[in-house]
């Protein structure tokens, strides 16, 4: 029955049952959270591009690519996710 709900690309490899991928449902303010920090991330690096600093830029736009890879990939929303632990923190 499991095998029914995991797409197609994750029943050829073995990872993609491990990570549990693709019947994930997540709230809009996880997305919006996550698509915010995101945005940020290269805004900043286009900035960095202007003041001459175009290393730094792609540093900063590869980590935004490969978290929005993992987020699509398993819907684990790494930025919310670090906000969220964060946040927790905070409180006393």
């Amino acid at each position: 029955m499991t095998d029914l709900r995991i797409p197609a690309p994750a029943r050829r490899f073995p990872l993609g049952r491990q990570l549990n991928l693709g019947w994930a449902f997540v709230d809009r303010q996880t997305v919006r959270l996550s698509v915010l920090v995101q945005t940020s991330a290269l805004v900043l690096a286009s900035a960095l591009v202007f003041i001459d600093l175009g290393f730094l830029a792609w540093i900063i736009a590869l980590g935004v690519v490969a978290t929005a890879a993992y987020d699509a990939a398993t819907g684990g929303w790494i930025e919310a996710g670090l906000y969220w632990r964060i946040a927790r923190r905070r409180r006393p």
